[in-house]
Formats: structure tokens, C-alpha cells, sequence
């Protein structure tokens, strides 16, 4: 595993109401909304420890996004924030049976896209875990 730093931001755009993740100048871009503001994102700065918010970033996600949505580019900044994902050469989501009683789900390793790909990773992980219990007779 190693670091991978990503960077977004939120913005009021209330009026945006329909997620877009593509690939812009060899970016993942992306924007979700949520009832009053916008996540947009990002960056996927493999072995980058800083967890500092990097102005040039900032300026980069909201230019890639205002591609799609152009009124981004003037709507009001609620936050911002950068984080360390752990990354791997693939996403981990198996489960893992540890002892007759015991099953371990693991769901790790999104890098860059843990936001977009949360809900569908959170649907699979919910399936192996009511296959665990089910197998156990719960």
C-alpha cells in the first residue's frame, strides 16, 4: 500500500442536480451533488503525504469541472479539504472468513475514487456480508 493524495472541494450549486465523473485531460473529474452543494473533485497524487490545501489544486478541480457545469466556476466555496487514501494496484472488496464464526469484509483500496465508487462498493459489501450471515444461518 502506499499514499495517494486527493483534494476536493464543495461548492453552493444547489441548482446541479445530476453526478458527472469523466476523464478530463487525463484526470479523474468529478462532480456529486448532494441537496445544496456539490462535491467536485479531484486529484490522485500518488505518493503525496500532504494533507495541506494546495491553492494551484483548488484552481485546477474547479476549471476541469466548470468544462461540464460552467456556473461552478463563480459559485461560493463551503469547504475543502485533502485526505490520504491507501492505494493498491486494485480495489480489495472480498470477504474473508477468519474462523467458523468469523467473516472479515474488506473494502479498501479506491485510491482517487472513493467518492464515486462508494455506493456501488457499499451495495456489494452489504451482499457478501448478508452471504456470511446467511451461510452461518442468521
Amino acid at each position: 500500500m502506499y499514499p495517494i493524495r486527493g483534494q476536493v472541494v464543495a461548492l453552493k450549486a444547489p441548482w446541479v442536480k445530476q453526478l458527472i465523473a469523466a476523464e478530463v485531460e487525463g484526470r479523474f473529474t468529478y462532480i456529486i451533488p448532494r441537496s445544496d452543494e456539490v462535491i467536485i473533485g479531484g486529484t490522485t497524487q500518488v505518493g503525496n503525504w500532504s494533507t495541506e490545501i494546495d491553492p494551484s489544486d483548488r484552481e485546477d478541480i474547479i476549471a476541469r469541472c466548470s468544462k461540464f457545469v460552467p456556473g461552478l466556476a463563480q459559485a461560493e466555496i463551503v469547504n475543502e479539504w485533502a485526505g490520504l487514501r491507501p492505494g493498491r494496484e486494485r480495489v480489495r472488496l472480498e470477504a474473508e472468513v477468519i474462523s467458523s464464526k468469523t467473516t472479515v469484509v474488506h473494502n479498501y483500496g479506491h485510491a482517487g475514487k472513493g467518492l464515486a465508487f462508494s455506493v456501488g462498493c457499499a451495495k456489494d459489501t452489504l451482499s457478501l456480508i448478508e452471504a456470511s450471515l446467511t451461510e452461518k444461518g442468521f
